[in-house]
């Protein structure tokens, strides 16, 4: 019903159904997430990365912020060391969330996932680009329907 009332699929990208203990629970994932800040009508861009060990990363804050992030291609990047989002806004504003591998790993221990579902395997990485576009979604421009998903997948942790 409620991800029927966000208008999200249960297609393992916008949203999934997940176990837990004897109960089935609903989940917005990070493309549901990003679909309903697309169609808030408020954004031009919004994007979400993971950094690992071996990526070039720089990230400069004063008045003129800039994030620049190369990956590293090749087989082994290393391991997650941050994760991060940026928005711009269609009146010109950019949005930037920085997040240390350590803070995210304090919201996956608060999450009734934590120890399976999407924060183990392969959509770790999934569940860290969502944790970084959460936070900074909350200091976006945003209609009362991406602010309730918002607050539904708050029930989460």
């Amino acid at each position: 019903m409620k991800c029927a009332q966000d208008g999200l699929l249960p297609d393992g990208r916008e949203a999934a159904l997940v176990k837990f203990g004897g109960q089935v629970s609903y989940m917005p994932m990070v493309g549901g997430i990003l679909k309903k800040v697309r169609n808030s009508g408020e954004l031009e861009t919004i994007s979400s990365h993971v950094v690992y060990d071996k990526d070039h990363f720089d990230y400069i804050l004063g008045d003129d912020e800039k994030i620049e992030h190369k990956p590293f291609i090749g087989e082994n990047r290393g391991k997650p060391i941050l994760t991060y989002a940026i928005a711009k806004t269609k009146d010109g504003g950019i949005y930037r969330e920085v997040m240390t591998e350590f803070q995210i790993q304090a919201v996956r221990n608060i999450s009734r996932a934590k120890d399976s579902g999407p924060w183990s395997g392969p959509f770790a990485d999934e569940m860290r680009r969502k944790t970084a576009i959460r936070r900074l979604s909350k200091r976006l421009p945003m209609s009362t329907d991406l602010d309730d998903l918002i607050r539904r997948d708050d029930d989460l942790y």
